[in-house]
């Protein structure tokens, strides 16, 4: 064969899609050997005729002329070779190889149509295993795009409105027959659709000039300087959609769950916002919607929430919300969220029908048990004096979102920051919900966004903020949301409704962002304790690893003293609704089995015999500090949280000789009260007044294990100086006690009757050495012993005369020291 001819082929065959293109590579090397080797004949023979898209070899050409084409040039004549390219373009030619791409996209497109509009067997077949592939990376649920091909290019399939129609009901059959799911239609796909995501574009200039004229008088009012979402418009003969497939649990404990952590200042409307969303109700402006959601009397009074406060939001497989009545305000349109009686303009609580055709409130155990996702709010205080017990709800809780409120009207002031930062240190995605807009003037509207903005894109933050408008929007976004770099940003009333559908459809699409491994041994986190009458102990919390049945024998510690005692679990309820066993990432409440509220504390644990838990007092992390006034070091106290572990530690090492702001080390914290259970790899956060740090756990330290000195540890300069600064006493006390680093104690051979022979301490693992011996053995890789009961270092004075064997009252030392005669 003519080189020339060789490499035509190779390029026309690199033009081919990637199913045929290892088969393409396969026959243009080993085209020489054709004419010759009669096994290589036969094997490209058989190849050939399985090449669907062998027409790109040819560069033009029907697919049954061609591939007869390619089987008369694999037989190894050289005159059928140049016949199969006689008449054609040169295959070199960017022309023909733009031909033989059109022509291979073109065989795609077709082929998709049919899988969808007119499938076979195998075309079912393959849709089936695609679905379930794609449910399973999205455990649960996804969401697809028809209309379109999975390429660079997004090729157009060209559907009608019939089409689309018929290929929903193609996937809906295959979807609940073999897979136990519902597909849904979520929205249109446009082609030239764009998500803002700077405030011009949100907001043009002409319309900024005319907020600000209009606002000299006080009448302005944010509707008018905002303009609304495009009207989404496509053609009929050329449709694209966006359809949710989601699985149909079979069980309440199959459940999806996702815990998003609602936080920011002070009146920006937290609670509020989720009375809306959970009762599907408009605010009347005087705190209507939130009351429902308080659980002290104080927190009526002042309309401020000071506890972790929780909250569910159902959805079905559909994509419906359960147990709330329709509301035309609130829901989408085209697509009711519930099917049922109007609104009741009176009503501030979710109700069902039943079946008398009275209205009732309906209980977190039957919105699970209609629904196939749950979206759990954690209602986090505002108020900067209950900043500890915000920080507890986004540590311990495990939140997969975090929702950060901000107040038109009032902008990012108070604690906005504070808890963005504590979002961004604990690594949780962030959303940003600006509401009150029905009564922010158009100048102050403009200052507040433009401020989220210069927040979100400074190097402390570096996220792409993005204005979820429409519901188009809200799909693209929330597909995108899966990188840290996205923040959506939503403007919604709780007064007028603004807004307020789009960011409910943006909740129900949200993914399962964190992975939990059921195959691990049990940890459960406890973050509330209750004693419920007729039943007995009650824990609340979220179970992070394992599957737990009831019945099932766990240990539950540490206690003050660091034991772990083993307790049965006698009930599971997820959200309040009884279940046989509980999996990894729900939130769950255990009924424990001879165990006593008093014995429970926040920070305590669950988990499996198996894990072989432990708890420290001494652990390793690598910290940062993100503000300090001045410099830290060792002796250093403050209150960390670590999960649902919230204790003053104290710095007792560090491979530094002081930390300042925007400094990193290696640090080692202490315990100050009592032992914890906590695993390497976890995030920590540490506050004392205005001082905040973050950081990872890189080691935990077990009771007994030596522990080393850092090499640049400030703890070696200080046992240096003391050693420098008792050379001199050191030779005339020779009598002095030491300790080896394995507790074994030596004298030195002159008169134990020494003038220094006060200088004695006691070490934490009980023996005694005094600061005139030698540093430690290792030089600056000394070790310390961990001691598994603390002893406080006591200072050793000897009394009439210690041991010299002298009268008391003898000697010159204690002629000052000693007691009088």
């Amino acid at each position: 064969m003519p080189p020339r001819r060789k490499h035509a082929t190779t390029a026309a065959a690199a033009t081919i899609n990637h199913d045929a293109s290892a088969l393409a590579a396969s026959l243009a090397s080993h085209l020489d050997d054709l004419a010759t080797n009669d096994t290589h004949r036969h094997a490209a023979a058989d190849l050939a005729r399985d090449l669907d898209l062998a027409l790109s070899l040819a560069g033009a050409g029907a697919g049954g002329t061609t591939t007869a084409g390619v089987g008369a040039a694999v037989t190894g004549h050289d005159d059928a070779l140049a016949a199969l390219f006689a008449g054609t373009e040169d295959p070199l030619s960017p022309t023909s190889a733009a031909s033989a791409a059109a022509t291979a996209t073109a065989a795609r497109i077709a082929r998709e149509r049919r899988k969808l509009l007119t499938p076979t067997h195998e075309d079912s077949a393959d849709l089936q295993r695609d679905l379930s592939a794609r449910i399973d990376a999205g455990r649960g649920e996804c969401v697809l795009e028809i209309g379109v091909l999975d390429d660079e290019d997004g090729s157009s399939l060209k559907l009608t409105d019939a089409e689309l129609t018929a290929a929903h009901d193609t996937l809906q059959r295959i979807a609940s027959t073999h897979l136990g799911a519902d597909v849904t239609y979520i929205g249109e796909k446009t082609a030239n659709h764009t998500t803002l995501q700077t405030f011009d574009a949100l907001l043009p200039t002409t319309a900024t000039a005319t907020a600000a004229t209009s606002a000299e008088d006080g009448t302005a009012t944010v509707t008018a300087t905002i303009p609304p979402p495009p009207v989404t418009k496509y053609d009929s003969a050329n449709r694209c959609a966006y359809f949710l497939v989601r699985r149909q649990p079979a069980k309440v404990e199959d459940i999806m769950e996702v815990r998003v952590a609602v936080c920011g200042n002070v009146d920006a409307g937290k609670s509020t916002m989720l009375g809306v969303l959970t009762r599907n109700a408009l605010d009347n402006g005087r705190g209507k919607a939130r009351a429902v959601l308080f659980k002290h009397k104080h927190e009526l009074d002042t309309g401020r929430t000071s506890s972790l406060g929780m909250e569910c939001m159902g959805f079905d497989s559909r994509g419906r919300q359960v147990g709330v009545v329709a509301n035309p305000v609130l829901d989408v349109a085209g697509a009711p969220l519930v099917a049922g009686a109007p609104a009741d303009a009176d009503e501030s609580a979710a109700t069902i029908i039943a079946g008398n055709g009275l209205s009732r409130k309906i209980g977190w155990d039957e919105i699970v048990q209609a629904s196939a996702k749950v979206i759990t709010y954690i209602d986090l205080a505002g108020h900067e004096k209950y900043l500890k017990t915000t920080m507890f709800g986004l540590a311990g809780a495990a939140p997969d979102f975090s929702c950060l409120m901000v107040g038109a009207n009032m902008g990012a002031i108070g604690m906005t920051k504070e808890h963005l930062g504590l979002c961004l240190a604990l690594n949780v995605p962030v959303m940003i919900v600006v509401t009150k807009i029905d009564m922010c003037p158009a100048n102050v509207l403009e200052a507040t966004l433009k401020q989220l903005l210069k927040i979100l894109k400074s190097p402390g933050c570096r996220k792409i903020p993005m204005f979820v408008r429409d519901m188009e929007d809200a799909v693209r976004v929330c597909s995108a949301f899966v990188s840290d770099r996205i923040c959506p940003i939503f403007l919604v009333s709780n007064v007028t409704g603004m807004g307020l559908p789009v960011l409910r459809h943006f909740l129900n699409l949200l993914p399962l962002m964190t992975k939990y491994d059921t195959t691990k041994p049990v940890e459960y986190q406890i973050t509330e304790t209750f004693s419920v009458p007729g039943v007995g102990t009650v824990v609340s919390g979220t179970l992070l690893s394992g599957t737990v049945h009831v019945g099932d024998t766990v240990l539950l510690g540490p206690d003050k003293l660091g034991v772990f005692v083993p307790t049965q679990v006698k009930g599971i309820h997820i959200k309040r609704c009884p279940v046989p066993v509980a999996s990894a990432g729900h939130s769950a409440s255990f009924a424990l089995k001879r165990i006593k509220r008093a014995q429970l504390r926040k920070g305590m644990v669950l988990v499996s015999p198996a894990a072989h838990p432990v708890a420290v007092r001494e652990f390793e992390a690598e910290v940062m500090v993100l503000l300090h006034q001045t410099t830290i070091a060792t002796k250093y106290q403050a209150m960390l949280h670590a999960g649902n572990v919230r204790q003053t530690v104290a710095l007792v090492d560090m491979n530094t000789p002081v930390l300042r702001s925007g400094e990193r080390a290696l640090v080692r914290f202490k315990f100050l009260s009592h032992p914890e259970y906590i695993r390497e790899g976890s995030r920590v956060l540490f506050r004392e007044g205005r001082t905040k740090g973050v950081g990872k756990i890189t080691k935990v330290y077990p009771p007994g294990e030596v522990i080393p000195t850092y090499t640049n540890s400030p703890l070696l300069t200080t046992n240096s100086n003391a050693a420098n600064g008792a050379s001199g006493s050191a030779v005339a006390s020779s009598g002095a006690t030491s300790a080896t680093p394995h507790g074994s104690s030596r004298r030195s051979g002159r008169n134990p009757a020494s003038a220094s022979g006060g200088d004695v301490a006691a070490t934490d693992d009980g023996t005694v050495h005094d600061g005139a011996d030698e540093p430690p053995v290792g030089g600056a890789a000394a070790a310390v012993l961990v001691a598994p009961v603390a002893v406080p270092a006591v200072k050793a004075r000897p009394v009439g005369g210690g041991d010299s064997g002298k009268p008391p009252g003898s000697g010159r030392r204690m002629a000052k020291t000693g007691p009088k005669a």
